[in-house]
């Protein structure tokens, strides 16, 4: 929880990964109140559409939920910071 919290305090890129929609949008969703008082000014996504994945490559700060961590979501890993909650890593 600190190191989202962290993370999300300095604007990092934020990618949290669950098979189960209804957590990954309440985990998503949950960082912005965290930060209070401060406001989360960035891509707040709940849930990426698999066609979508390449917005994982974007130079902006965003939080976002992936539903399969697939090769190509892997690979576009590099300098983000991930929450896996199916293996609460």
């Amino acid at each position: 929880v600190l190191t989202i919290f962290a993370a999300a305090l300095l604007e990092k890129q934020i990618v949290v990964v669950c098979s189960n929609l209804g957590i990954l949008s309440a985990i998503v969703l949950s960082i912005v109140p965290l930060i209070r008082p401060y406001q989360w000014q960035s891509l707040l996504m709940p849930v990426l559409p698999d066609d979508m994945l390449d917005f994982l490559d974007a130079p902006v700060p965003y939080i976002v939920g992936v539903k399969n961590k697939t090769s190509e979501v892997q690979s576009k890993l590099a300098n983000v910071i991930l929450v896996d909650a199916n293996k609460n890593q």
